[in-house]
């Protein structure tokens, strides 16, 4: 939530904006730019006049996406990554098709999750994927070049390593609908398989089966904390 937004509850608005400019607010041991810094009161220390204010924690999920379920709020036929929790409040950041796997990121954050969405901020997607077709450096060049999908899409560059002669890691800083298949399609090869290992700075847990979810640790949190800074 905003800073502002928290200390409502304790001040008036004028107190906040006189606060800020007298430098009696800090967070983690230093003084905020502006009055609608993000932050989590729970994971981070938020004192005002030497007194810490103490807030409830937002909820953050690390969730590993078996085949067979869809990233959606409901579906009609198929389970959803929300079935799997008991949390109403929560939501997803970045989809994955039914059939791909892998990590999704979750929070009752909503600004954070209005942030990671945003395609000015460019955050990455790592994916491990196997195609039907051999691999090769053209299929890498094409990747770094840009691709071009639906006839007239351009996308921006993104990079191809080769892992083996049917796979491969890729990395894109766009969330385009089956935008990792339609790029293997664009260099004649078909994806059979498709696994999310990474969000940002955020890597799927080694320990996490299909089907499990994980909440943050302060660990964890240290990760998404540069978002925070976001204009």
């Amino acid at each position: 939530m905003r800073l502002d937004t928290f200390l409502q509850n304790s001040f008036q608005k004028k107190e906040i904006k006189h606060l800020l400019q007298q430098k009696k607010i800090m967070i983690d041991g230093h003084f905020p730019k502006e009055k609608g810094q993000m932050i989590d009161p729970f994971y981070q220390k938020i004192v005002v006049n030497g007194k810490r204010i103490p807030g409830k924690a937002h909820k953050y999920f690390y969730f590993n996406k078996p085949k067979g379920v869809v990233t959606a709020k409901t579906d009609a036929k198929d389970p959803t990554v929300l079935d799997y929790f008991s949390e109403k409040d929560i939501s997803y950041v970045g989809r994955l098709d039914k059939n791909s796997t892998g990590l999704v990121f979750l929070t009752n954050n909503g600004q954070l999750n209005y942030h990671m969405h945003q395609a000015k901020f460019a955050i990455s997607k790592t994916y491990f994927v196997t195609v039907k077709e051999t691999l090769d450096e053209t299929d890498v060049a094409a990747f770094f070049k840009g691709i071009i999908i639906d006839g007239t899409v351009q996308l921006k560059p993104g990079k191809l390593e080769i892992l083996s002669a049917h796979t491969g890691l890729v990395t894109i800083t766009e969330g385009k609908f089956h935008q990792v298949k339609k790029m293997f399609l664009s260099c004649g090869k078909k994806v059979t398989d498709l696994h999310r290992i990474s969000i940002g700075p955020l890597f799927l847990p080694e320990n996490l089966k299909p089907g499990e979810f994980q909440e943050f640790t302060l660990e964890d949190f240290s990760l998404i904390q540069p978002f925070f800074n976001f204009d």
